[in-house]
């Protein structure tokens, strides 16, 4: 007599979701950036985000201010990539710094993706979780961009990226994914108005819409992350005349 197996459609969700999440997982173990005689990093080859995506993007975030701001100091820079991967490395808490080539690489790759400034991505993480990936917020929020799982579970059906639950927001790469994709999502429901999707990341768009229609601003969550951009291209700069010594 034959038997028969039957294989549930969760166990084989569950399978797929483990198996999409493995390369990254062994990326991130073996990850290990060469370096030279000196210490100096070699061999990091980092997408690139191109010149023009960073400016417009940089000039929505900062309106009139942009033409006193250093970012276009750092457009010119060719090693703008591996200069946000030292930034990146050292806000990095001391047991995942292996993991800062992977984590460069991705802000890198959905910036460019979705028309936006690393600069920025960068900001939002290091105001959100201090680049804990293990962070966990006081409502349920994880990760690098403390993203909570329903927002999560909504943006990854609109993107069509594969979401195992929870445990998806603890892989780096994913919670930068879904979070850069939150972004773009608010970013356009909010026609390109900074104040308002930066806001709306960390309030909700339906609480944005509330304080506007009382005439009132949300200035407090977006001023910090805009701290945190113009303090990274303050370090951006002061690291190009470094390197360039």
């Amino acid at each position: 007599m034959k038997s028969s197996i039957v294989i549930s459609r969760g166990f084989i969700q569950a399978v797929t979701g483990m198996i999409a999440l493995l390369p990254t997982f062994i990326i991130f173990q073996n990850m290990k950036p060469t370096q030279d005689v000196f210490g100096h990093l070699t061999e990091l080859k980092f997408k690139k985000v191109s010149t023009e995506i960073r400016r417009s993007h940089a000039t929505e975030l900062l309106g009139s201010k942009y033409k006193k701001s250093q970012v276009e100091e750092t457009l010119k820079l060719k090693n703008y990539q591996d200069l946000l991967f030292k930034a990146v490395q050292n806000e990095l808490p001391a047991q995942y710094r292996n993991r800062a080539q992977m984590i460069t690489q991705t802000i890198l790759k959905e910036s460019q993706k979705y028309e936006m400034d690393p600069a920025f991505v960068f900001s939002i993480i290091k105001t959100e979780s201090r680049f804990n990936p293990n962070a966990k917020g006081s409502k349920g929020e994880i990760g690098l961009m403390q993203l909570m799982p329903e927002t999560a579970r909504y943006i990854a059906g609109k993107g069509g990226y594969l979401y195992q639950g929870p445990k998806t927001l603890r892989n780096p790469v994913y919670n930068i994914k879904l979070g850069v994709r939150y972004i773009s999502y608010l970013r356009e429901k909010f026609s390109g108005h900074a104040t308002k999707y930066v806001s709306a990341y960390n309030m909700g768009p339906t609480n944005v819409n509330r304080l506007y229609k009382k005439a009132q601003t949300p200035r407090l969550y977006a001023t910090r992350v805009m701290k945190e951009y113009r303090d990274l291209y303050s370090y951006l700069v002061s690291q190009a005349g470094v390197a360039s010594n």
